[in-house]
């Protein structure tokens, strides 16, 4: 599989562990999704904004509440009424095909904050978008360099743009040497690309990356492949190799590693990077499967995106204390790592970062992390615990949801969390907070809490019992699944409780029973109980009693039936028929065995219905 064929699959592996949300701003409707504490124009399957824009667009500099720092992937695809598009200071990158084949545009405006801008952004756009006046020879979009006009030679003097992007000087097989302003922060992918006959280019202290194949084809002369053997030098760079790297590899001297420079390097075992080197390019070491060590000094602080993607082989990985940032898909596949501190310098990680990384076994998260990516340790079987020292941030955060497949314990300040107390001063437990913490056996959430986010405890297998307030309003249907101790808990508490009680302590909704409205008594039948559109009808053979029936601030939220048998008897349960209606384990309308205290539920929480018996539940215990 080629490298560019493996981005655009990690692409879309990535998009399903993505969501989208929506907002309208300045009349049109905009597609976005968060990213910690970022958004970005998202495309979604269509286009980002709703409906076709037309004219003057300017794009809203927050969405969700949140900064928009990037504009997605084919965004404004086939946006032909667009004509002009103002870019927010906030937006740091533009991404591939963002305004493809937006025939009728003729003016972007692009702010000093953008760094970075994909393959074939602006391809297919009006030619009256493209300057090619100012520096003859250069399509230049708003200071931008995004192609040529084929008529490129000898010495090209860059002077006066404001970046590169991919392919801008691809084929110019004329071209001798080129010198680059300080003005310019990236290089593109493939910008130089078969340039044959460059063989002197001038990079700025001020590149802070160089794009995958950026010097693919050029002049051999181009290259310095004997300061440090087997590494392809351009002006200090390492941008490739020479496929004979094997064992330890010392990059002293080098100022900066570009994308791709040593993919597939499968017999490195061990690299040096020197204090000269700031950023290690995305796929810079890219299945070099036979390393096992890396030490990244403090120096650098960013490690682009799949840089040690597939290093099955590394065993240990020293972050230095610089780095402020860990990509997507850095250490994707990364199955021998059993172990990873991230230092405090780091405020964000990206999706999919430690994704399948099994080996790993614990991991600490610092208090400078303001955003972990979606799943971004998904699949880290052999994970067992992750230590944080800021309770209430946990909770308010979404780290909680890159832990998906992965069991592990929650350590506070080196203390395992069993018995969980929410402080006080969290209002909201977030989507998937505490998801697969298998570690937690209670948790009790205060007063202040007033809604718990979707899967906020799934997967907490060990879970047996959850005090939850009066003051949740929110309380979703998938906020406790899996947690099948909690509910056989919930429901053995049940069974055994008087039957004139308020409901139970322990988990699940019990908590928030409050009042007993009816004492059911013969002919065993309950009607015209759906005023909450809840329940039809409850009816049993007429020798059950039906002991109590709940209701919640007068509406149905959950409805508790516990039912004493003498003989075999069947319970009927009648729904509207445009309500949801699932069962839990599978349980239909059932039979309740003879002489046997045995119970049933039907329970609501948000929009569904689940029925429930005693022994369905004991019997995943």
């Amino acid at each position: 599989m080629t490298k560019k064929l493996m981005m655009i699959v990690a692409a879309v592996v990535a998009a399903f562990g993505a969501w989208a949300e929506t907002e309208t701003v300045g009349g049109y409707t905009w597609t976005y999704q968060i990213n910690g504490d970022t958004a970005e124009i998202y495309n979604n399957g269509s286009r980002s904004i709703s409906p076709s824009p037309t004219g003057t667009v300017t794009i809203p500099s927050t969405l969700g509440g949140k900064p928009v720092t990037s504009i997605g992937w084919c965004a404004f695809y086939k946006c032909s009424g667009l004509a002009s598009v103002t870019i927010p200071d906030s937006v740091t990158s533009i991404g591939t095909e963002a305004f493809e084949d937006c025939s009728g545009l003729t003016s972007v405006t692009i702010p000093d904050s953008v760094t970075s801008i994909g393959d074939n952004a602006f391809s297919g756009c009006s030619d009256s978008l493209f300057d090619t006046t100012t520096m003859p020879g250069v399509t230049l979009v708003d200071g931008w360099a995004v192609g040529n006009t084929g008529a490129l030679f000898g010495d090209l003097n860059l002077t006066g743009i404001r970046g590169i992007g991919p392919f801008a000087f691809f084929g110019c097989s004329g071209l001798t040497s080129v010198t680059i302003p300080d003005s310019v922060m990236s290089i593109g992918y493939s910008a130089f690309s078969g340039c044959s006959g460059l063989t002197s280019v001038t990079i700025p202290d001020s590149i802070t990356s160089i794009g995958g194949s950026a010097f693919e084809g050029c002049s051999g002369s181009l290259f310095d492949t004997t300061t440090i053997p087997g590494v392809k030098l351009v002006d200090g760079w390492a941008v490739g190799n020479t496929g004979s790297l094997s064992g330890d590899l010392n990059l002293t001297g080098i100022r900066g590693i570009g994308d791709d420079a040593f993919f597939r390097c499968s017999g490195l075992t061990s690299v040096a990077i020197p204090d000269s080197v700031t950023s290690i390019g995305s796929y810079a070491f890219c299945e070099c499967s036979g390393l096992t060590s890396v030490t990244i000094p403090g120096s650098v602080t960013s490690i682009g995106s799949s840089a040690f993607y597939g290093c099955s082989g590394m065993t240990s990985v020293m972050i230095g204390n610089g780095v402020t940032s860990i990509g997507e898909r850095v250490f994707y596949n990364c199955s021998g790592l059993t172990g990873v501190t991230i230092p405090d310098s780091v405020t964000s990680i990206g999706e999919w970062a430690f994704y399948n990384c099994s080996g790993l076994t614990s991991v600490t998260i610092p208090d400078s992390v303001t955003n972990i990516g979606n799943s971004a340790f998904y699949g880290c079987s052999g994970l067992r615990s992750v230590h944080i020292t800021d309770l209430a941030k946990w909770c308010n955060s979404s780290f909680g949801a890159c832990f998906w497949n992965a069991s592990y314990s929650l350590y506070l300040n080196d203390e395992k969390i069993s018995d969980l107390i929410i402080p006080d001063s969290v209002t909201n437990i977030s989507n998937s907070a505490f998801s697969y913490c298998d570690g937690l056996t209670s948790v009790t959430i205060p007063n202040s809490v007033t809604s718990i986010g979707s899967s906020a405890f799934s997967g907490c297998s060990g879970l047996t019992n959850v005090t939850i307030p009066d003051s949740v309003t929110s309380l979703p249907s998938s906020a406790f699944e899996g947690c099948e101790r909690l509910w056989t808990a919930w429901y053995r508490t049940l069974a055994n409780s008087s039957s004139t009680g308020g409901g139970a302590s322990g988990g699940g909704s019990s908590s928030v029973v409050t009042t007993i409205v009816q004492q059911v008594a013969a002919p065993y039948a309950l009607t015209d109980v759906a005023a909450d559109r809840a329940i039809a009808s409850v009816t049993v053979d007429d020798d059950c009693a039906i002991d109590e029936f709940v209701l919640k601030d007068g509406k149905v939220y959950d409805c508790v039936i516990r039912i004493v048998n003498t003989a075999d008897h069947d319970v009927k349960v009648s729904l509207p028929t445009d309500y949801v209606y699932e069962t839990y384990k599978g349980v239909k309308p059932l039979t309740i065995p003879a002489n046997s205290r045995n119970m049933l539920s039907i329970t609501r929480v948000a929009d569904k219905t689940f029925l429930v018996s005693r022994e369905e539940l004991e019997d995943v215990r």
